[in-house]
């Protein structure tokens, strides 16, 4: 059988290999402190498995919003506030594990990764590790590329003054480049502009309202 690109460049987890690497380790009586998994080295305690009993038996078991749990977001502001001193609404308060959203492009009459110039997956993610934004969408920047083309949106918050760092994204094949950039001004972190950096829009359409939905 004939796999495709994609299913042949799949390769083994590098975190779960390291992870199965120190438990082979410990096992063989070397002491060793893995930090691969990134899980403790101890038993869930048992206030936390009765939480999560509790929330099975009543029924707590489908998808929560990307950006957090309504309830948790603002027991979190109000943490800040007594414990902190610092003021924050729910709505400007992220509660994630992370979140990585693969370009793609259709070459060839076929779906396939793109790649940046390092051979690399072209990844957008919440914490904006690989630099090319935290959300997704589609502007036009002006000359010398006039017309929509699709960006990466990074918003920034300096003392309490919202930007949205807008980059072009060029395609060329299954290439992926960093084009030009601009700055737009921001009046809060309910901007539609900050909002939209968070997320996969373009124009009216966003991921959520008119993406793929879970049934």
């Amino acid at each position: 059988m004939q796999l495709s690109s994609r299913a042949s460049s799949l390769t083994p987890s590098l975190t779960l290999s390291i992870d199965s690497k120190a438990k082979a380790m410990k096992s063989e009586g070397i002491d060793v402190c893995g930090f691969g998994a990134g899980e403790p080295d101890f038993d869930t305690p048992e206030h936390i498995k009765a939480a999560a009993m509790a929330a099975l038996e009543a029924g707590f078991t489908k998808y929560t919003p990307s950006s957090g749990i309504p309830e948790l977001r603002q027991a979190i502001a109000d943490k800040f506030l007594i414990d902190n001193g610092i003021d924050y609404k729910p709505s400007q308060i992220i509660v994630s594990d992370g979140r990585g959203a693969h370009l793609y492009v259709f070459v060839d009459c076929r779906l396939q990764t793109a790649a940046d110039n390092q051979g690399a997956p072209f990844v957008f993610d919440l914490q904006n590790l690989r630099d090319n934004g935290t959300g997704i969408g589609c502007s036009d920047l002006g000359p010398p590329s006039a017309g929509r083309h699709l960006v990466g949106l990074r918003a920034l918050n300096n003392d309490g003054q919202w930007t949205v760092r807008r980059t072009e994204i060029d395609i060329n094949g299954t290439l992926a480049t960093i084009g030009q950039s601009d700055t737009v001004t921001a009046t809060s972190a309910q901007d539609p502009a900050v909002v939209s950096a968070q997320t996969i829009s373009c124009g009216d359409l966003t991921i959520s309202k008119d993406g793929v939905q879970q049934p």
